[in-house]
């Protein structure tokens, strides 16, 4: 385990009581675990690009062609958006609308 030291940080003190809470921790545990996971978050999008950068995902052709939206994520925002496929409508057979008949 790394050295533990004291920072100065500004945090939003009812989020972290509530992590802990439901962690069933000390604030400064909740702390340390909000970091370990935002740092173990950042590895595995670094590891899922590189895949992604090799061709490990080589189905987003298809999935394009399935879908007219594909799904995209904008590393920005750090959040996911629709984008409309370059490939167009889908070709299947979209679900018709269903009428519901009431019994006489």
């Amino acid at each position: 385990m790394s050295k533990l030291v004291r920072k100065n940080l500004m945090v939003d003190a009812e989020e972290v009581a509530a992590l802990a809470r439901a962690r069933g921790t000390s604030e400064s545990e909740a702390v340390r675990y909000a970091v370990s996971q935002a740092l173990a978050s950042e590895e595995m999008l670094q590891a899922l690009t590189a895949l992604s950068d090799m061709g490990a995902f080589s189905d987003d052709e298809h999935v394009e062609r399935v879908y007219d939206e594909v799904p995209i994520f904008d590393p920005k925002t750090g959040r996911v958006r629709l984008e409309q496929s370059s490939a167009g409508r889908s070709k299947r057979r979209q679900p018709s609308a269903v009428t519901t008949r009431r019994a006489s």
